[in-house]
C-alpha cells in the first residue's frame, strides 16, 4: 500500500510469478534476436568500404540476386548448401573477412531458421539453376575462330621450322595417284604404252622440290619439276644424262642398285651414264 497525493491509501496487487517469467522470457528472446546475422555483418562491412553489389558481382561473379539474398537473410531464395556456402565464403573473403567461418555460421543460421532441416545438394527448385554463379559467356563463333587461329599458327611455325611444304607434298601425292592420260614424254617414261627393258634404268625418290634437266640417248634436253615425296623412273638404251638443281634432293637407284647423289661441280649436280660398248 502507498499514499497518493490526496492522502488516500491505494493498494497495489502483486504481479503473478507466471507473468513475470513470461516477461523475462520475452526480454531474453528479444536479446537473442538482436544478435547480428552474417548477412547483416556482410552488408555493414560492404557499406563501410563503400562498395556496391555491382562491384562485388564483377569481382566474384556471384549474381546480384544471390548477394542481396545473403545480406537480407533470405534463405528460401538461395540455392543448396554447397553453393550457398561457396557464395558466402567468396563474398566474405572479398571484403577481407574469414570466409570459411562466416560460411559455416551462415549455414547454421539457415538451419535454425528452417527448423534444423538440411538442404541436400540435390534439393533445390528448378528456378535455382539460374541463380548460381554467373558464367563468363564466350560466343561459339569466337571460340571456334580462336581455335582455328591457334591451329593455323601452329602449322606455320611447324612448317617454318622443318621446311616442310604441305602444298607441294599433297600435290605430289595427287600426281602420284592420278592416272596419266598424256602421251609419251621422255621425262615421264611411265606414260609409254610400249615399255621395253632398257640397258639403263634410273629411279629417283625425291626428298625436296627440285628442277631436273634430263637427256636420254643424246636426245633433246627436257626440263621438269618434281615435288617432295614424288618418284620418277627413266630408261635409256645407250646413255642418260641428268642434272639436279638442288643438292641431296633425291635418293637414286641404278638398275635396282643404290647410286650416290652427285657431288657439286661448279654448282651443278650432274650424272652421266653410258653403256660400255660390247667387246669385239
Amino acid at each position: 500500500m502507498r499514499d497518493d497525493s490526496s492522502g488516500k491509501q491505494t493498494s497495489i496487487a502483486p504481479v503473478p510469478p507466471s507473468l513475470a517469467e513470461s516477461a523475462a522470457g520475452g526480454i531474453q528472446a528479444a536479446a537473442v534476436t538482436a544478435v547480428p546475422t552474417v548477412g547483416w555483418l556482410l552488408r555493414q562491412e560492404r557499406q563501410r568500404q563503400g562498395l556496391s553489389l555491382d562491384r562485388i558481382y564483377a569481382a566474384i561473379r556471384v549474381t546480384r540476386g544471390n548477394l542481396a539474398a545473403i545480406e537480407a537473410d533470405d534463405y528460401e531464395h538461395l540455392p543448396a548448401d554447397a553453393y550457398t556456402s561457396a557464395f558466402v565464403a567468396m563474398y566474405a573473403r572479398q571484403l577481407g573477412l574469414d570466409g570459411k567461418t562466416l560460411a559455416r555460421q551462415f549455414l547454421h543460421e539457415r538451419d535454425s531458421h528452417q527448423g534444423g532441416r538440411k538442404r541436400c545438394w540435390f534439393w533445390f527448385r528448378r528456378s535455382d539453376v539460374s541463380t548460381l554463379a554467373a558464367p563468363i559467356l564466350i560466343a561459339p563463333a569466337a571460340a571456334a575462330l580462336a581455335l582455328l587461329s591457334t591451329i593455323m599458327l601452329t602449322m606455320v611455325i611447324f612448317c617454318g621450322y622443318t621446311g616442310w611444304n604441305p602444298l607441294a607434298y599433297f600435290w605430289g601425292q595427287l600426281r602420284a595417284t592420278a592416272v596419266p592420260e598424256q602421251s609419251y614424254h621422255p621425262a615421264h617414261p611411265g606414260t609409254s604404252v610400249a615399255a621395253t627393258a632398257k640397258a639403263i634404268n634410273l629411279e629417283a625418290h625425291f626428298l625436296k622440290d627440285t628442277e631436273v634437266v634430263l637427256q636420254l640417248d643424246n636426245g633433246n634436253e627436257v626440263r621438269a619439276i618434281y615435288t617432295r615425296a614424288s618418284t620418277a623412273n627413266w630408261e635409256a638404251d645407250a646413255s642418260l644424262s641428268i642434272e639436279f638443281a638442288e643438292p641431296s634432293s633425291a635418293v637414286l637407284r641404278l638398275n635396282g642398285q643404290p647410286l650416290g647423289f652427285p657431288l657439286s661441280k661448279n654448282g651443278h649436280y650432274k650424272i652421266r651414264l653410258r653403256v660400255a660398248p660390247a667387246a669385239s
